[in-house]
């Protein structure tokens, strides 16, 4: 499947509290935009927990739970999601250029996220999302998904790697589980699409390293 444009996110191991982040947006006919970030971002144990009950627990009884209850986690991804949009597409005007770029088309847009395997843990990209829009950019675009950073498998992505390319992983990264697949559209799966469960978590093309987080 071809895309109109696809944007590169390569996530560094932390140094010094904080992750450098690389971004570069290809469309089609026009040059490359790349743009650096350094960001200090993480999720407290508490922060971890509540998104792991709310997508794994929550989902197998959500009648047993109180609404304000659900709607603080709620409040909790959407401010974490929006800080972390803060502090990649519009840390400075490399990276607000590129989200100028591709706003508006987020439909025919591919990100991929590429780290090792013991930061692809660490930040929850699915939940990054402008506060303008009304869920996470993980839900509007066409395709989001994970790479290891030492096994991209199309050119564009392997020209990043810190590594050369390896042959393609045939297991899945660390980190909390994946959450099982919703049977019905309830709880959270009605607030997180469906879309959430796959497309936001499916491996790229050789690469099976797809986990939630």
């Amino acid at each position: 499947m071809a895309f109109s444009s696809v944007l590169h996110i390569r996530q560094a191991d932390r140094t010094d509290g904080h992750y450098p982040i690389r971004l570069r947006l290809r469309c089609p006919d026009q040059p490359d935009l790349e743009a650096e970030a350094r960001i200090a971002f993480a999720l407290s144990p508490q922060e971890q927990e509540d998104l792991r009950w709310y997508l794994e627990d929550y989902l197998q009884n959500p009648g047993a739970v109180e609404p304000v209850q659900i709607a603080q986690i709620e409040s909790m991804l959407r401010t974490r999601g929006e800080e972390l949009y803060r502090q990649v597409l519009t840390a400075n005007p490399d990276t607000q250029a590129i989200w100028f770029a591709i706003r508006n088309q987020l439909a025919d847009l591919r990100i991929e996220i590429a780290s090792g395997i013991a930061g692809a843990a660490a930040i929850p990209w699915e939940l990054m999302r402008d506060p303008a829009l009304d869920c996470a950019i993980a839900l509007r675009v066409r395709a989001f998904v994970r790479v290891q950073s030492n096994c991209c498998t199309t050119p564009a992505s392997r020209s990043w790697c810190s590594t050369p390319a390896s042959p393609p992983c045939t297991r899945r990264s660390s980190g909390p589980p994946r959450p099982p697949t919703p049977t019905r559209r309830s709880g959270p799966s009605a607030r997180w699409p469906r879309r959430w469960w796959t497309r936001a978590s499916r491996p790229c093309s050789g690469c099976a390293t797809a986990s939630m987080w």
